[in-house]
């Protein structure tokens, strides 16, 4: 990311807080998740994060809502606001990992 797009996205933040926002939510990706690209990287090491994250990438891309996510089982699991993260078959049944967790 240069210089110039941070200083775009800044400006989009402010003006979401001078609108009254209290909150601003960005996502970002480490390319277009199309299924072109997952193909292109496949051989990368990260492709099994990608993968995941992927999840959270199409939902958004299918909706155009804001994704709510979880962690679970060692993996990301993602929702909507009218989507409880308990429907996902990954997180039904376990307990939470701590972020610390998936960071090691």
């Amino acid at each position: 990311m240069t210089d110039d797009q941070i200083k775009e996205i800044y400006a989009m933040a402010r003006e979401s807080f001078t609108s009254g926002n209290e909150d601003f939510q960005l996502q970002m990706f480490p390319f277009r998740m199309s299924a072109e690209n997952m193909v292109r990287f496949a051989s990368n090491t990260n492709i099994a994060f990608w993968s995941n994250i992927k999840e959270g990438y199409d939902l958004f891309e299918a909706t155009r809502r804001p994704t709510v996510w979880d962690v679970c089982q060692s993996r990301y699991v993602f929702g909507t606001a009218t989507r409880d993260l308990s429907e996902n078959p990954v997180c039904r049944d376990a307990a939470p990992v701590p972020m610390s967790a998936i960071r090691s």
